[in-house]
């Protein structure tokens, strides 16, 4: 009774109304802690646990609305999720009396002036629209925001260790410098796991944060399924089987990519329409036009009857309310656990419900990465989500938007504001100093007699859109039928004239392309084949790599796989039969003969990544590196000579800086680069290179700590990159 006794009047009303008999765990312990202390807090529980509620209802209940301004600030990662919280919220606050308005770019644009007309209540809003704010609107952002005493922020997790997620981290400094309160922050996250560093030193003050988190366990139904032949097109035998499952559940299938997503939908349709089933068949991901992407999401929320299957990507990963799911598909493994747990939360949400979880492998080392995730997932390992630890690109985007919102700002003035920014608090000031000598040079900024505005060069990055966002967009087409935009894809040597692709589960004949205004016109076909989307895999866990290694060395109950699985696995097995390892830490196999070395490191993306890097460097034999078997194949090595190479690594590692400086400036093409991070000097080019691409230090620990064992070499059937 403690915590209803400490809610208004109005909140006990519509608790009432909605006929609660209780709170939830994790509603019980919010508002007891919100309501009778001053600290900051993530509420850590699993999907549909009432996260939004145990935020709102006491911090509703804390706040005078009759104040003027802005109080309550709720940030989204989706513009979905916004809409979607809008009704939740809207729905509580008619008992206040109390404004609630939505800002994003799709947003009612009446709305928005009569709140900058009128600030009030709540806001609801995502990190690109406060730096649109920001830069466009900065004698503005004090009027909205200067009275703002809560910022919720939902799915938090999906902005630890982001470019996005710094920028939001340093929005929330500059907006706590717009205030005339001690801001409060509530962090709302579904997948956490046990490491709470990160999240807690989001709001810059980790001391004061407390992590308040419900351990209800989630009671998984799965089964395991494995089906060869998946290289170019899914197998027949996989979307016969998805068929059965979805004319009979509702069901969320999730495959690793967009064209997969299209693939699926597209095709499980077909045999629907073949076989008289259900046609309830979508495809639901970034690149689908937002009318169509909400339909979907309404047809799911309102449908009571009809079963249904959504083929989809992240875009329905995150807390979009889409009411009941039966069935979650994993198509291929996912890259991390987190991304498993929060896919298999969409599942099971409705009280004393079990969630369904069909995991279907295409190839061996997919199914065994599925198994070890699923395995990590039960032992409640979650990856540890940490902030980048060298943010510089961020950095130069901020100084940008710093500069502008100001219009002009002196030298010291910005120094200071930087030094303060938690965000940043990596970045040494010697870097920092250097960066803004740079962006001086290069007219990014000018500098008048100590006062820094804005520079030449900068005009062009602050037009459109484009410049609110911190990670990387494509120059897609639009897809039109009639008119209507449903969707975009990317430039290709598949956009021609004739061509029949798929598309929001539809396959689509191309009439006419149009590169001048950008747009594609098609018109309904019969067959075709999905689109070509661009984009890169997960970075992989070291925690997950072990794990794979230990179920190839250890005999590991299946009892929930079918048959073909188990035959994979003892397949997998088979190839590692010599090996007595123990340590899955420490020990890796080798398998050498005559022709050829196979090292399996089984180590994460950035270790190997690092150990491909000095593996070129330092050696003249043939190499290819097998992604993801994570396994390195010298032609014509011997172990004595491996274990050399080993050692010269060792030593290399101690100055990798050094190495990667003689190599970078003339291969810079070879490596990945961030939005900002692409107008760096090449210097901060190669410095973010150390931290966000290679790990010297870890793959030190990981090489000093090697075990090695050999055996006779087995050959593998994946391809890798020479």
């Amino acid at each position: 009774m403690q915590a209803y006794n400490l809610l208004s009047v109005p909140i006990k009303k519509y608790i009432r109304d909605k006929k609660w008999d209780s709170f939830r765990p994790i509603q019980q312990a919010a508002i007891v802690k919100i309501m009778t202390t001053q600290n900051h807090y993530i509420l850590a529980a699993r999907t549909a646990s009432g996260k939004t509620e145990a935020a709102f209802l006491p911090v509703l209940s804390s706040l005078d609305f009759a104040e003027s301004g802005v109080q309550v600030l709720y940030i989204s990662p989706l513009i979905a999720l916004i809409n979607d919280q809008f009704r939740r919220v809207n729905e509580l606050c008619k008992y206040l009396d109390v404004r609630v308005t939505k800002w994003h770019g799709e947003a009612n644009r009446s709305e928005k002036k009569a709140l900058l007309k009128s600030p009030s209540g709540i806001l609801l809003i995502t990190p690109e629209s406060i730096e649109a704010m920001f830069v466009n609107r900065p004698y503005q952002v004090k009027h909205l925001l200067s009275n703002v005493k809560f910022i919720i922020i939902d799915e938090i997790h999906s902005f630890l260790g982001t470019e996005r997620g710094m920028q939001l981290k340093s929005l929330l400094f500059r907006i706590s410098e717009k205030t005339n309160n001690t801001i409060r922050y509530i962090g709302l996250s579904a997948t956490l796991g046990d490491y709470y560093d990160s999240v807690k030193s989001f709001f810059g003050q980790a001391e004061q944060t407390k992590v308040l988190r419900d351990n209800t366990a989630q009671q998984v139904n799965t089964a395991i399924y494995y089906y060869s032949g998946g290289e170019k097109d899914l197998p027949v035998p996989l979307l016969a089987d998805l068929y059965k499952v979805t004319q009979k559940y509702k069901t969320l299938i999730f495959p690793n990519s967009r064209g997969r997503v299209e693939e699926l939908a597209v095709k499980l349709r077909k045999i629907a329409i073949k076989n008289n089933g259900h046609f309830h068949y979508y495809a639901h991901h970034s690149s689908i036009s937002r009318e169509l992407r909400e339909f979907i999401e309404q047809f799911v929320k309102q449908n009571k009857r009809h079963n249904f299957a959504i083929a989809c990507t992240s875009t329905l990963e995150l807390g979009i309310d889409i009411g009941s799911v039966d069935l979650v598909a994993q198509v291929d493994s996912t890259f991390s656990v987190a991304s498993l747990a929060q896919r298999l939360g969409r599942s099971g949400r409705k009280e004393g419900q079990h969630s369904n979880l069909l995991l279907c492998a295409t190839q061996k080392w997919s199914l065994l990465q599925s198994l070890a995730c699923y395995e990590l997932f039960k032992e409640k390992f979650v990856e540890p989500l940490l902030d980048i630890p060298y943010p510089v690109d961020i950095l130069f985007h901020q100084i940008i938007s710093i500069v502008k919102e100001n219009s002009s700002i002196h030298k010291r003035k910005l120094f200071q504001q930087l030094e303060a920014n938690p965000a940043f608090k990596t970045i040494p000031a010697d870097v920092v100093l250097r960066l803004v000598k740079f962006m001086i040079a290069k007219e990014f900024l000018e500098n008048l007699d100590g006062e820094i505005i804005i520079g030449l060069q900068t005009a062009p990055l602050l037009s459109g859109r484009t410049f609110y966002t911190v990670f990387q967009t494509t120059a897609d087409m639009q897809v039109m039928v009639e008119n209507k935009m449903i969707g975009e894809i990317p430039p290709s040597p598949q956009i021609v004239p004739d061509q029949n692709i798929f598309l929001a589960a539809n396959i689509w004949t191309i009439e006419e392309v149009d590169y001048k205004q950008n747009k594609i016109f098609v018109k309904k076909a019969k067959d075709g084949e999905k689109p070509l989307f661009y984009g890169t895999g997960g970075n992989i866990h070291q925690r997950v790599r072990e794990k794979m290694l230990e179920l190839v060395c250890r005999d590991y109950p299946m009892g929930n796989a079918d048959a073909t699985s188990k035959e994979i696995m003892r397949e997998l097995r088979h190839q590692f039969r010599e090996f007595d390892l123990t340590d899955f830490t420490t020990e890796r196999p080798v398998f050498v003969n005559d022709y050829a070395l196979q090292f399996f490191s089984f180590a994460s993306s950035k270790i190997n990544q690092t150990l491909f890097f000095l593996f070129k460097r330092l050696q003249k034999k043939a190499l290819t590196f097998h992604e993801t078997q994570s396994c390195f194949e010298f032609k014509k090595t011997e172990f004595s000579e491996f274990q050399d190479l080993l050692q010269k690594c060792i030593v290399s590692l101690s100055t990798f800086d050094a190495l990667l400086d003689d190599y970078y400036p003339e291969h810079q093409e070879e490596f990945p680069v961030s939005k900002w991070g692409a107008y760096l000097p090449t210097s901060l080019k190669k410095e973010m290179l150390l931290t966000s691409y290679f790990m010297p230090e870890d793959t030190m620990q990981f090489l000093l700590g090697l075990e090695l064992s050999r055996s006779e070499l087995k050959q593998t059937e994946s391809k890798g990159r020479e």
